[in-house]
């Protein structure tokens, strides 16, 4: 459901003609578990969800710029090799290895930090995609006046 969210969002804003578009922000929720007395934190769907949600942050935190242009390059091409996306989303062979480094290097500190600030920012453990709007969870986007008109964008979550 989140990837179906977000290619629906990106969408909407890249076709209106609003003035102020809304900023959107895209964050990714991780599951806490214990694994031999320690926290370890991983996704529902495994390793390769993981690795992608750790990769589109790094893109996110350090070339925002490219951020819309990789979502846009996975939603198209869902089965494609993470480093040919950033390459057509316009990111250097330099860029790529700093991302794939970064992805191995700091995977749980990465996991950790985005599981503590969805908690602490939004109170979210298990909800993915939730929508928030001016500080408030929305549930159904079309409530909102500058999302009227975005077909069926109601909460559903995951359930695996």
């Amino acid at each position: 459901y989140a990837q179906q969210a977000e290619s629906k969002l990106i969408a909407f804003l890249s076709q209106t003609n609003l003035a102020s578009k809304p900023q959107l922000e895209v964050h990714y929720l991780f599951y806490k578990m214990q694994k031999d007395g320690k926290d370890v934190f991983g996704s529902p769907h495994g390793d390769d969800e993981v690795m992608e949600d750790l990769v589109q942050m790094a893109v996110r935190d350090i070339h925002p710029n490219q951020f819309l242009a990789y979502l846009r390059e996975r939603v198209f091409h869902p089965d494609s090799p993470w480093k040919s996306l950033a390459e057509k989303a316009g990111l250097n062979a330099a860029d790529i290895t700093l991302i794939d480094k970064m992805t191995t290097d700091q995977r749980e500190g990465m996991m950790r930090g985005e599981y503590e600030s969805m908690i602490n920012r939004y109170g979210i453990v298990n909800a993915s995609p939730s929508y928030f709007w001016e500080g408030e969870q929305v549930r159904d986007l079309n409530r909102v006046g500058v999302f009227k008109g975005l077909e069926q964008m109601k909460l559903e979550t995951c359930s695996n």
